[in-house]
């Protein structure tokens, strides 16, 4: 007997939520936003992320996907895009 997993889809004003909080997001979400599956994702992030959608970061031994690229590759315009981010 095989099992299905179901995933949950993110809506579109949870994606625009999740990039107002944070400038990167874990590389699941994005994955999961994209109906990409995480082996094949993870695999993806590991040997060609530049086929990736979206630009993707290794950071230490995790992947992280700046909410920016998630937005341009969703073709959702930033809200703040002309704010800056100062130290």
């Amino acid at each position: 007997m095989t099992q299905t997993r179901k995933t949950a889809t993110i809506s579109l004003s949870e994606v625009r939520a999740m990039c107002e909080r944070e400038a990167v997001v874990e590389l699941r979400p994005a994955l999961r936003i994209f109906g990409i599956s995480e082996p094949t994702g993870y695999r993806m992030a590991k040997y060609c992320p530049d086929q990736l959608p979206f630009k993707v970061l290794r950071v230490g031994s995790r992947y992280k996907v700046p909410t920016a690229s998630l937005l341009a590759a969703l073709d959702i315009p930033a809200a703040d895009a002309d704010r800056q981010l100062t130290a």
